[in-house]
């Protein structure tokens, strides 16, 4: 599932800046992903704009002791 949210009137009166902004929701049988991508649709490809942006997911779990996290975070 693709979720878009793009500038309108109304979000350019508090952050005048033109924008695409696409966030993608793939679920498998062993997996969730999120994916954002965030396009500068202004017509002056200079005029550039900083974005930082966090995902964070949050899962309802019966019993948080028997949770497990897989993966390489060493370092991370």
């Amino acid at each position: 599932m693709t979720l878009c949210l793009e500038d309108t009137e109304g979000t350019r009166k508090i952050w005048d800046k033109k924008f695409r902004l696409l966030y993608t929701i793939t679920l498998s049988a062993v997996s969730l992903r999120l994916d954002v991508e965030v396009e500068n649709t202004n017509e002056n490809p200079g005029d550039i704009f900083p974005l930082t942006f966090a995902l964070h997911t949050y899962f309802n779990v019966p019993d948080v002791t028997r949770c497990r996290i897989d993966g390489d975070f060493q370092g991370k």
